[in-house]
């Protein structure tokens, strides 16, 4: 994990499942982008960040498995 993934006002974390040495990863950035700028309230929501990791081109074709997680309230939800 790169300390540059985490949003320190917003406290959230992006990681993708690609390799440091290869070219950077657009998908990471893109949802880092998209959750800085939707309201918070939506954010709060599993529908509203599978929202996010479901759009283009953060969820495309070799997406095999995308999971949302809040540690503080114990809960987790996959789609697979």
């Amino acid at each position: 994990m790169d300390d540059s993934s985490v949003i320190p006002e917003r406290v959230l974390l992006v990681q993708t499942n690609k390799d440091h040495w290869e070219k950077p990863d657009l998908r990471r950035r893109i949802a880092e982008k998209l959750l800085n700028n939707f309201e918070w309230e939506l954010m709060s929501t599993p529908l509203g960040l599978f929202g996010v990791m479901d759009t283009y081109s953060i969820h495309n074709q070799e997406t095999m498995y995308t999971v949302i997680m809040n540690a503080g309230k114990g809960f987790i939800q996959s789609f697979g």
